[in-house]
């Protein structure tokens, strides 16, 4: 079984071009209350953690892609086949709606999506249903 993953599955980056073919980044964020007793110690280590040599520590530790773009050019990052095409995608990538129900959206997108992935229903059916129920969850404000 070893390599069979580099053998039998392959990636490749979303087209680009007229059509609505982005990508959502995901991924954690790092926060600070405003009202955190050590808010200086809290950025300090959010400093450190997002350092190039200490993302490339936890791509090792973890395989999560680095959110610093000079982590990237390390041999290990960038020699893997499977990050190339993820860090070619970061090219067609967007951040999340600033809405409040996105949350809530996203879970709709994401089950439905599983439907239309096992064959349950058609892409124009999935596409109906995450509208419709898109539309009745709302922006939330």
């Amino acid at each position: 079984m070893e390599n069979w993953s580099a053998n039998n599955l392959d990636v490749a980056v979303v087209p680009s071009g007229a059509v609505d073919n982005s990508s959502y980044l995901g991924g954690a964020t790092w926060v600070v209350p405003t009202d955190a007793e050590n808010s200086e110690g809290a950025w300090k280590l959010a400093r450190w953690l997002t350092q190039p040599e200490q993302e490339v520590s936890i791509y090792k530790a973890t395989y999560n892609l680095p959110s610093n773009l000079k982590a990237w050019d390390d041999s290990v990052i960038a020699d893997d086949q499977w990050v190339k095409v993820a860090k070619e995608q970061l090219e067609h990538t967007v951040t999340d709606p600033a809405v409040p129900t996105w949350t809530q959206v996203y879970a709709v997108i994401d089950s439905e999506s599983e439907k239309m992935l096992s064959g349950s229903q058609t892409p124009e059916e999935t596409a109906e249903a995450i509208q419709s129920q898109a539309e009745s969850i709302g922006l939330g404000w």
